[in-house]
C-alpha cells in the first residue's frame, strides 16, 4: 500500500508522518485490495483539516474532519473511517449507487418506442408553422 501524505499551509515533521503512516496502514485490513492511502492537511486561520482517501481497487472512501488542532481533525478523520469504512462514495463508472426508479406506466415502453425525426429548415419562421400544425391543442372544458 502507497501512502501519499501532502500538506498546504504548513510543514509537518518526519516522526509525524511516520505516526500517521502507521495510523492508517490499521485501516488496510479492513478495506479488500486497498491500493493507495491519500492525507491532505491543510492548515486555515484557526482550524486544521485533515481529508483522507483511502483508494482500493473501484472504490474510493473519503472523510474530511476540521477542528482547532490538527491531531484532533486527523483522529476524528480516522474515526469516521474505521466506523464505516463499507460506505463508499459512488464510483462513476460503475453507475449510479440507487437503482433508478421504474417508469410510470404511460411511459413503461419508452426505450422500445420508434423515434420520430421531423428535419426543420434553420427558419424560425418554419419552425413556428411546424409547431402551430402539430402542436396538441387542449380543447376548453364548457
Amino acid at each position: 500500500m502507497q501512502v501519499i501524505i501532502s500538506t498546504r499551509g504548513m510543514t509537518v515533521s518526519r516522526t509525524y508522518k511516520d505516526e500517521l503512516t502507521r495510523k492508517l496502514a490499521k485501516l488496510a485490513p479492513m478495506v479488500p485490495a486497498l491500493v493507495e492511502t491519500r492525507a491532505v492537511l491543510t492548515k486555515e486561520k484557526h482550524r486544521r483539516t485533515a481529508a483522507l482517501t483511502l483508494l482500493a481497487r473501484r472504490r474510493a472512501f473519503r472523510s474530511r474532519e476540521t477542528a482547532p488542532e490538527l491531531e484532533v481533525a486527523v483522529d476524528r478523520a480516522l474515526a469516521l473511517l474505521e466506523e464505516n469504512p463499507r460506505s463508499p462514495l459512488p464510483d462513476p463508472s460503475t453507475g449510479p449507487a440507487k437503482p433508478r426508479p421504474p417508469l410510470p406506466p404511460a411511459l413503461g415502453d419508452l426505450l422500445e418506442r420508434r423515434e420520430r425525426v421531423t428535419v426543420l429548415p434553420n427558419d424560425a419562421g418554419a419552425v413556428t408553422r411546424y409547431l402551430r400544425t402539430h402542436a396538441r391543442r387542449q380543447e376548453k372544458a364548457a
